[in-house]
């Protein structure tokens, strides 16, 4: 099944970019890929895309991967991070800014795909901490009993007077109780 992850590179060397995109095309759970060649074009791009996955190189001409990360940290739900470079030396100041795994060029396949799974066990938890425990539901008046109708089915609410009612297609229900 294909996840269809949005994803950006950003690297300031066309060539890297250019090989990272064709080993990411190889993977099925990869959708949409576009690149940057710095940060500033990276932000536009992460405002206007929202990717899921940012494979982002450290060192850049201007502002460097890292501050982006940190600026990254600022947002509601941040991109997951892979930081892809040549210096090793970097890896703990990117594992301190929460980045999925660190990849040192040359990216080799092998270590591309532990990469990609790692962000796919990361994408899935945020799924898991979004989703409900259970379905939101109403407590209703049907008939003189109280029933259970899920949030989800009702098209609008009409309050009158000290009472609401839920309207659904199949009919209009006193609710009872707040959602719960």
């Amino acid at each position: 099944m294909s996840e269809d992850w949005n994803i950006l590179v950003v690297d300031d060397e066309p060539p890297i970019r250019a090989e990272l995109r064709y080993l990411l095309e190889k993977d099925a759970r990869v959708g949409q890929i576009a690149e940057a060649g710095n940060v500033t074009e990276a932000v536009e791009s992460i405002l206007s895309n929202k990717p899921d996955v940012l494979f982002l190189d450290i060192t850049m001409p201007g502002r460097s991967g890292i501050e982006l990360a940190e600026t990254l940290q600022n947002l509601k739900t941040p991109p997951v991070v892979v930081f892809v470079t040549a210096f090793a030396e970097y890896a703990a100041d990117a594992y301190n800014l929460d980045a999925v795994d660190y990849i040192v060029k040359p990216v080799e396949d092998a270590r591309l795909s532990k990469a990609l799974d790692k962000i796919e066990t990361a994408l899935g938890a945020r799924r898991v901490v979004h989703a409900p425990s259970q379905p939101l539901r109403l407590t209703v008046d049907r008939g003189g009993k109280k029933v259970f109708i899920p949030v989800a089915d009702v098209c609008y609410f009409e309050a009158r007077a000290d009472f609401c009612n839920a309207v659904c297609a199949e009919g209009t229900y006193l609710i009872n109780e707040s959602i719960s």
